[in-house]
C-alpha cells in the first residue's frame, strides 16, 4: 500500500516541486558604471553610495565610468554586460525622463531599456561664479550680462539646460545669459576658471567640490539650503521655481525580479545611512 501510494503520488510531487519558490543566486561583487567623468557629481554620487552599499551588502562594490551622451553611454553598456544583477549604471531625472533637448536628436536612451531600483538623492540647481568674480547676487549677474551685452553660463546638459530654457521663458532678461554646454562638471569649473564662461550652472556638490574656486550666487529652490544659509533661493528673487537634479541606480530589464528587489533593499539601507546623509 506504501508503495503504491508512492508511485501515484510522484506527479503530484513533481508538480508541488515546480511550484516552490527557486532561490535566486545574487551576484558576489557590484559595479556601478557612473556615466559620468571621475571629479563629476555623479560619480561623487556613485562613490559615495557604492561605500555604504558594500557596507550593508557586505559585498565588494566598485565604481568606474563609461562616459558620453549625457549618461546614454554608460545605459548603453547594459546590452555587453551580465543581467545577473552585478552591474549598475547611475540614472538622474533629466536625462532619464526628459532627454533630447534638441529638435532631431535621437532619444538617448527609453525607459523601457532600463529598470530604476530607486532614486537616492535631489540636488537643486545653483548658479555659481568664480572666487574672484566681482559679481555677488543674481540681480547684479543679470546686469552685468544686460550691461555687457550677454554673458556666458556653463553647464551640463541636458539638466543644466533644461533649467537654463525654462528660467528664459520666465524672465526676458535670461536671455542675456547664453548657455553653454560642458561635457562634464569638472569641466565647467575649469571653463569658468578660464575665463570661458562667466558663471555656471552646477549644485551644492560642485560648490563643496571646489569651495575655494567657486562661489555660489543662488540655488534654484523654494527655499534656502541648511547647508548654505547664506545663500539666497530664486524664491527670494520672486522665481516660483525649484529645479534639480535625482540620482539613482538602475540595471537592465533582464535581471531577475529577486535579485532586483534585493538590490533595491541594499540600496535604500545605503541612502537612509546618516553618513550618507551627511
Amino acid at each position: 500500500l506504501t508503495l503504491a501510494v508512492g508511485l501515484v503520488s510522484m506527479p503530484l510531487l513533481r508538480l508541488l516541486l515546480l511550484l516552490l519558490p527557486v532561490a535566486t543566486a545574487l551576484p558576489e561583487q557590484l559595479r556601478i558604471n557612473a556615466g559620468f567623468p571621475e571629479g563629476g557629481e555623479t560619480f561623487i554620487f556613485a562613490r559615495m553610495l557604492a561605500k555604504y552599499v558594500a557596507y550593508h551588502s557586505g559585498l565588494r562594490v566598485e565604481v568606474g565610468a563609461v562616459v558620453g551622451d549625457c549618461g546614454a553611454a554608460a545605459v548603453a553598456s547594459l546590452a555587453q554586460e551580465p543581467a545577473d544583477g552585478s552591474y549598475l549604471v547611475t540614472v538622474q531625472t533629466p536625462s532619464y525622463v526628459l532627454a533630447p533637448m534638441e529638435e532631431g536628436d535621437a532619444c538617448p536612451y527609453l525607459l523601457d531599456d532600463v529598470s530604476v531600483l530607486s532614486f537616492n538623492t535631489f540636488t537643486p540647481h545653483m548658479v555659481l561664479v568664480s572666487s574672484n568674480s566681482s559679481v555677488f547676487t543674481w540681480p547684479e549677474l543679470l546686469n552685468v550680462a544686460n550691461t555687457e551685452g550677454g554673458l556666458n553660463v556653463g553647464g551640463v546638459p541636458p539638466a543644466a539646460q533644461l533649467f537654463h530654457e525654462q528660467l528664459k521663458r520666465m524672465d526676458p532678461q535670461v536671455d542675456n545669459l547664453h548657455f553653454v554646454a560642458a561635457v562634464s562638471t569638472l569641466n565647467s569649473v575649469m571653463m569658468l576658471q578660464a575665463g570661458e564662461v562667466s558663471a555656471i550652472w552646477g549644485t551644492a556638490v560642485t560648490y563643496f567640490t571646489y569651495p575655494t574656486l567657486l562661489r555660489p550666487v543662488t540655488v534654484a529652490s523654494k527655499v534656502m539650503m541648511d547647508c548654505l544659509p547664506d545663500v539666497p533661493s530664486m524664491s527670494d528673487y520672486g522665481y516660483d521655481v525649484t529645479a534639480g537634479v535625482d540620482r539613482g541606480l538602475a540595471v537592465s530589464v533582464n535581471v531577475p525580479n529577486a535579485t532586483q528587489r534585493q538590490l533595491a533593499r541594499w540600496i535604500t539601507l545605503a541612502s537612509k545611512n546618516a553618513s550618507f546623509l551627511a
